[in-house]
């Protein structure tokens, strides 16, 4: 493409608004850019092991017809987003017409020559790039005026953890930078055999669908701008009571187990003192009153026997659940609970009067305490006033006797945008920073559901027990434990409340032999003891493709020459996205001679790809992904009487779907089924069986909606 002259750079800095982090352009003119849309989002979910495969598929489109774009042919979509820390992209698609194609990995440099000299013969391509360990960039080319393009991008992620129950972290935060918010959202989550999934528990979401291993929901209402935050999916363990999770799968070739330990770490615990203010309004609260209620009830069962805590609400007058601290057993919790009802269907927020008298409290009581504060209210958007509110709490908490810290749950439906000090806040977050910050509390933003729950549960977490001395050891007993990889290599603290996650190979057999050590304070924590595969996790092949993907990230960021070239080698044979490479979708039937054979900086060349010959075709199912028929091919090299073929599709469960049979009816040489599924079957891995005399063949394929 050419480049921007400095000249046109600042033109159009007056012209046209500045870069945003997604747009559509129009690379052969450089006239500015429009803001481009979101439609049909489909999130779906499933759990591996202790590990999450996260899948975004979406319609991309300009957005508004009225702009200087109108009837421009050869558009390019340009999409800069973030995933969560750890992700690894496992596949991208992008839909040409009726064609789904699926993406390949090229060495970085190489990818973007490719798709840059297609861009310029106006070819059909997308190309993914990964800019750091959370930035991603997404392109796409071409886009009509008046027309749609849809992609999927699916990636694996570690299991979050908060005790034994484990979460998915979905990002649907990253809708919010369509320029148009989406009316059409939906959330397909699998179960399996070692975790099933709660559903979510909000208002804001309805049970649209519901099958023996899966649940699907949509929006319930459109969402307003802003409002779309990432959520947290749970996921409950079948096997709750152990306190490790080991499963094994060999390959034929190589062995590997995935651990999953949650440390005993039983010291004396100090006293923690917890001031919770629960506050709510009838208007903006995006949960209802007994939602919220049932997730605060939910969390202080979390606290522990030697924890102490006093709720403050109001229905008009401030009210403390008792008058000293109380022990946080079963018994006190459920009578503070009961005492807090709703007296009017209106209610409006009392933050400006709960926070006062709960720190008033506090000091009258005379010891350190943790102010949580569950809130959904927007007063505090006007400079003034905000500033006024955090200048009077402050001068306040300044002449305390005790400690004190605030942390912050927010559960706004609707924050307004505001400016204070000319940095752009929204709804309350000037004043919750203002209180997390001078206090060494947390700020929980904008939660919802289970996000309540989980971050209240995060904040009686962060009082527990951390160390950082620690060491940890995994071996096999006739064998040794090679290439693995946990999240202590990271974490500088380990918790009691967070598990040990390891994955690797191994050489041997038998029983798994694990030593953990640690100091707390003075105190010396030691579990020895031998661990049996409990089958937690039924694994398959796609442990060798968590392996590869702990394997880049533990390398992709080294300075050697040798760890890029094994990186790039990795990211290409297994389809995995790293910094050195990128995720290249093409147009059927083409494929590109390598960058490094053009020397002589012409464009790259560009070749049909011959179809294979015909004797090394066994059994070929196509298109992969299919929507609605999939045709299956086979070779046939000679034909006796009575020749039988059978043809099986099976679900990813082992389940017999269809069965297909044929005596007599095909010919030496290449032959062809079309299978169209009598009943509407589930989106997912299939596998097509071909049973030919002695001989089986299996090819796996993907069904998606169209």
């Amino acid at each position: 493409m050419m480049k921007r002259s400095l000249l046109s750079v600042l033109l159009l800095f007056f012209l046209v608004p500045l870069f945003s982090q997604m747009h559509i352009n129009d690379p052969q003119s450089w006239w500015g850019e429009a803001p481009a849309a979101l439609e049909n989002i489909e999130f779906e979910v499933r759990t591996i092991g202790a590990y999450a495969e996260t899948a975004i598929a979406f319609d991309v489109k300009l957005d508004g017809n009225d702009h200087y774009f109108h009837g421009v042919e050869q558009l390019e979509f340009v999409f800069d987003f973030q995933l969560n820390e750890g992700a690894v992209v496992n596949d991208s698609w992008l839909w040409i017409n009726e064609y789904i194609s699926v993406g390949e990995v090229y060495e970085q440099g190489e990818g973007t020559q490719i798709y840059e000299s297609i861009v310029d013969r106006q070819q059909d391509p997308s190309i993914l790039t990964q800019l750091s360990s959370t930035d991603y960039n997404l392109k796409i080319y071409p886009m009509k005026w008046d027309s749609t393009r849809r992609v999927r991008i699916s990636y694996l992620e570690p299991l979050d953890y908060v005790g034994k129950n484990a979460f998915v972290n979905l990002p649907l935060n990253l809708l919010n930078h369509s320029h148009s918010v989406p009316e059409n959202i939906r959330i397909k989550i699998y179960d399996n055999v070692s975790y099933s999934n709660t559903g979510l528990s909000s208002d804001s979401w309805m049970l649209l669908e519901e099958g023996v291993d899966f649940k699907t929901y949509t929006n319930n209402y459109v969402f307003e701008r802003n409002e779309l935050n990432a959520i947290q999916l749970p996921f409950l363990l079948d096997q709750p009571e152990s306190d490790y999770f080991l499963s094994t799968y060999d390959t034929g070739e190589e062995s590997y187990y995935q651990l999953v330990y949650f440390p005993e770490i039983n010291v004396e615990q100090t006293r923690e003192n917890r001031m919770i203010i629960f506050d709510y309004d009838s208007f903006t609260s995006i949960e209802s009153f007994d939602e919220v209620k049932g997730k605060l009830h939910q969390s202080l069962l979390e606290m522990g026997d030697e924890d102490y805590f006093i709720i403050c609400n109001s229905d008009f007058i401030t009210r403390f659940s008792s008058e000293d601290w109380v022990q946080a057993t079963v018994d006190n919790i459920e009578n503070a609970l009961n005492n807090i009802v709703l007296n009017s269907e209106d209610v409006e927020s009392r933050l400006s009067t709960l926070l006062p008298e709960a720190l008033n409290k506090v000091e009258e009581l005379g010891l350190d305490a943790e102010i949580t504060l569950l809130s959904p209210n927007n007063e505090y958007v006007e400079e003034q006033k905000a500033k006024s509110f955090i200048n009077s709490i402050k001068s306040f908490y300044n002449e305390m006797q005790v400690e004190v810290k605030i942390s912050i749950v927010d559960y706004t439906r609707v924050k307004i945008t505001t400016l204070i000090d000319g940095i752009q806040y929204e709804g309350n977050d000037y004043i919750y920073e203002e209180l997390a910050a001078f206090s060494g509390g947390r700020y929980y933003s904008k939660l919802e559901g289970d996000e309540i729950y989980t971050s209240l549960v995060q904040l009686y977490n962060d009082a527990t027990i951390q160390t950082d001395q620690y060491n940890f050891q995994l071996s096999v007993e006739d064998g040794f434990i090679y290439a693995d990889y946990d999240n202590l290599k990271s974490e500088l603290q380990i918790s009691n409340r967070q598990p040990i996650i390891s994955t690797g190979k191994y050489i041997g057999e038998g029983l798994f032999d694990l030593k953990f050590n640690a100091k707390v304070g003075e105190e010396l924590i030691t579990d020895i003891q031998k661990l049996e595969v409990n089958s937690a996790f039924l694994l398959d092949e796609m442990i060798t493709t968590i392996w590869n993907a702990e394997f880049i990230k533990s390398i992709q960021h080294s300075g050697d020459f040798e760890d890029k070239r094994d990186v790039i080698s990795t990211s290409i044979s297994e389809r995995l996205l790293s910094l050195h490479t990128v995720f290249l979708c093409l147009e059927p039937g083409l494929e590109s001679i390598s960058a490094n054979n053009n020397d002589n900086g012409g464009d790259i060349v560009i070749l049909t790809v011959e179809e294979p010959e015909e004797e090394q075709i066994k059994l070929k199912a196509y298109p992969n992904p299919f929507v609605e028929r999939l045709t299956i091919e086979f070779t046939i090299e000679d034909i006796i009487a009575n020749d039988e073929v059978v043809i099986h599709i099976l679900n990813a469960q082992g389940e017999l779907i269809e069965k297909i049979t044929k005596i007599n009816g095909y010919a030496v040489g290449s032959n062809s089924v079309v299978w169209e599924p009598v009943n509407e079957i589930a989106d997912g891995m299939y596998i097509v069986q071909l049973f030919h005399r002695n001989e089986v063949y299996n090819q796996k394929v993907l069904h998606v909606r169209p």
